[in-house]
């Protein structure tokens, strides 16, 4: 069934995929990882949204900064997202963190 569009305001890019491909990920130091995670996607798309000072982040990958992991709700990809999740992000969006 999934989420109704309208309730989804955006997404950052998927050119992760892309470059995983072209380089070791899982070997690289923390600079040239970051590049290409999750994390460095997100920050990118708030810099160009400065007006989103709230959001939360569902996903089921964990390579985001330190200061996404209070906007992070980890969902398992086998089982997708529960209630428990739901729960989850919006207290965070409730709390404001």
């Amino acid at each position: 069934m999934g989420l109704d569009e309208n309730y989804v305001i955006d997404k950052t890019p998927e050119y992760i995929w892309r470059c995983l491909t072209k380089y070791d990920y899982f070997t690289e130091n923390y600079e040239e990882k970051y590049e290409y995670s999750r994390g460095a996607e997100i920050d990118g798309w708030l810099k160009e949204h400065p007006e989103v000072t709230n959001y939360v982040i569902i996903d089921d990958r964990t390579d985001f900064t330190e200061e996404q992991k209070e906007h992070f709700v980890h969902v398992d990809s086998m089982w997708g997202l529960t209630d428990k999740h739901i729960e989850l992000a919006i207290n965070i969006l409730k709390n404001g963190k």
